[in-house]
């Protein structure tokens, strides 16, 4: 099939990954066109890579002991997020962020599995938080480290490189570059803010050899 016949809602999705707009940074746009193309037995138009080539550096955000105390969420009866101080270290990650403006947020948390898709998400989280988060990985507590590589290996047009940051070191290589947060005291220690904010410049870094 030539690129020009292709149906209509393939056509779309390559106009729109094509555009060099705010979607271009879209996972999602980015993992249909090429799973489309796939499909349909074609490699990716060249501009497509040009664009989409390991560019965008993604933080692989856990919740629960890193922007407030694991332990201080929990479910009550009747089905509700209940706690006292969420997200209370929220501001000191807010600050690392606002220095990093194309770092996007990937939610990888058991309240992805607790509340749903990021639509039921959105009402939970602070605004400016939700704002920078594109996606969720499919977080298992058992095996997280399995968890952020399932999500890595399904976008492997889109990652320059990635940190994640967590309370919990099981399941993840010497490889992965892990902020590791003590779960009573998260981002309030200044030190993991240091080193959070060190991360993602060397993340940056290695994104920008990719190019």
């Amino acid at each position: 099939m030539n690129p020009d016949e292709l149906p209509d809602d393939v056509r779309k999705s390559l106009d729109r990954a094509l555009s060099a707009g705010e979607e271009v940074h879209e996972p999602v746009v980015r993992t249909r066109v090429q799973a489309l193309m796939d499909a349909l037995d074609l490699p990716l138009p060249q501009e497509v890579l040009h664009e989409f080539e390991g560019r965008t550096v993604y933080l692989l955000l856990d919740i629960d002991g890193v922007v407030h105390e694991q332990g201080a969420s929990r479910i009550d009866d009747h089905g509700k997020l209940v706690g006292e101080g969420l997200f209370k270290w929220w501001p000191q990650l807010r600050q690392v962020l606002e220095e990093h403006s194309d770092v996007r947020v990937v939610l990888h948390s058991s309240w992805v599995r607790l509340f749903g898709p990021l639509r039921y998400l959105e009402p939970l989280l602070p605004p400016d938080l939700f704002a920078r988060v594109v996606d969720t990985t499919d977080v298992d507590e058992h095996r997280r480290g399995h968890a952020v590589q399932a999500w890595l290996d399904a976008h492997p047009l889109d990652v320059g490189a990635y940190v994640v940051l967590d309370d919990q070191e099981e399941g993840f290589g010497s490889h992965v570059p892990l902020v590791l947060c003590d779960p009573k005291r998260g981002l309030s220690d200044p030190a993991k803010v240091e080193e959070l904010r060190a991360a993602l410049v060397a993340a940056k870094r290695k994104a920008a050899q990719r190019k």
